[in-house]
């Protein structure tokens, strides 16, 4: 897998979409090997680019069924800026989880750089997609925020809050303050749906439990790595 700068990963087909392209997966058995040539074919600018999935020497790679790239690969191919090649705050996604793994591929390694960390709500559109706003960092006009996890801001509009841990001896899960501050952010009285991505690119996730008056157990949801 090929990570040019290691700094921002997207997923291929929302950037595509985001600037009036397409991109399409396709697979086919390679006979007398029993292995798959797997492919995606992107189209952007008037350029078409085929990239392999999943070797050694591939830009992309799948993550939770979608085709991810480097987004500096999609800059060099075909002539986007950064904004236009990167997930961003107000994008839209099909599902509450591709809005998650687009904050967090946006994030993990960048609060592990920066060495802060970064926070957001997780929005659902009126349209019924999906996005992550109001992004909030522990270092702010040079002051720290000591909880991250009280400094999360919501909307009407807010179904869950997402949130990284960088420190390589913290918490590889939501802290007793983030648990706490979970009690206690509240939308119209609703408990939201809490996510972590800690420093080995794991997503942890806390849901309310099915009366409403706390959480469950929080768990691993997936990697972005």
């Amino acid at each position: 897998m090929i990570d040019p700068t290691g700094l921002y990963d997207v997923m291929v087909s929302y950037i595509a979409n985001k600037n009036s392209g397409s991109a399409t997966y396709s697979e086919k058995n390679i006979a007398g090997i029993g292995g798959w040539d797997k492919k995606v074919e992107v189209t952007m600018n008037g350029t078409t680019k085929t990239y392999t999935i999943g070797k050694k020497d591939s830009a992309v790679r799948i993550v939770e069924g979608k085709s991810v790239i480097d987004h500096s690969v999609l800059m060099n191919d075909f002539g986007l800026t950064e904004s236009q090649s990167t997930h961003l705050a107000g994008d839209k996604f099909d599902s509450e989880k591709h809005a998650v793994m687009a904050f967090g591929m946006m994030y993990h390694q960048r609060s592990k750089n920066e060495q802060q960390e970064y926070g957001a709500s997780i929005e659902k559109n009126s349209d019924g997609t999906y996005g992550f706003a109001n992004v909030v960092w522990s270092f702010k006009d040079g002051n720290t925020q000591d909880n991250m996890s009280v400094n999360l801001s919501i909307t009407n509009n807010s179904v869950g809050v997402i949130h990284t841990h960088w420190h390589p001896r913290g918490s590889l899960s939501f802290s007793p303050g983030d648990t706490e501050a979970a009690k206690n952010l509240l939308n119209n009285g609703r408990p939201l749906n809490w996510y972590l991505i800690n420093r080995n690119a794991e997503v942890k996730r806390m849901t309310p439990n099915s009366k409403k008056t706390g959480y469950n157990n929080a768990k691993t949801w997936f990697k972005i790595k």
